[in-house]
């Protein structure tokens, strides 16, 4: 077996899941660790400079993601219409890890133009995690009311 003939049997949706993972939290971990903890991200191993970097970068989807859960099975019990309506997990991936993306990238780059600290960044970014899951709330609450106006994502 050679490399070519291994990519050609990945399908498009095991593509677009892994480049999402490491473009919305993988790339955006390591480029915090590069900013704040520079030595530290020489120094340590490729293991254990992954699992950091996931745990700086997934709680922008992480979160997000469970509150899209929880608010369509609240949604589709209290207004009796079929959680599918309001979308699935593979469609509030995609959306939570573009907005991540968007919003880390957006954020180590005014962290590093204006030189803020770790603190200041670590705040923003935590405000910005919990404006995205109450707009998730918002958002799947209008869609429940009306779901002909929000059609769900083909995504399968």
């Amino acid at each position: 077996m050679n490399v070519v003939d291994e990519v050609k049997k990945i399908d498009i949706d095991t593509a677009t899941s892994v480049t999402l993972f490491f473009f919305s939290i993988l790339a955006p971990g390591l480029l915090i660790m590069f900013l704040y903890k520079r030595n530290l991200f020489i120094e340590l191993e490729t293991l254990k400079l992954m699992l950091i970097s996931l745990a700086l970068g997934a709680p922008g989807v992480i979160l997000p993601q469970f509150m899209s859960v929880v608010g369509a099975s609240v949604c589709s019990r209290m207004l009796n219409i079929p959680q599918a309506l309001l979308g699935n997990a593979k469609e509030w991936f995609y959306r939570h890890s573009i907005n991540n993306a968007i919003n880390l990238y957006l954020l180590i780059f005014v962290s590093y133009a204006l030189q803020l600290k770790f603190l200041t960044f670590a705040l923003m970014y935590i405000v910005s995690i919990l404006f995205l899951s109450i707009y998730e709330i918002f958002y799947l609450a209008r869609k429940a009311k009306n779901p002909d106006k929000f059609p769900p994502m083909d995504v399968e």
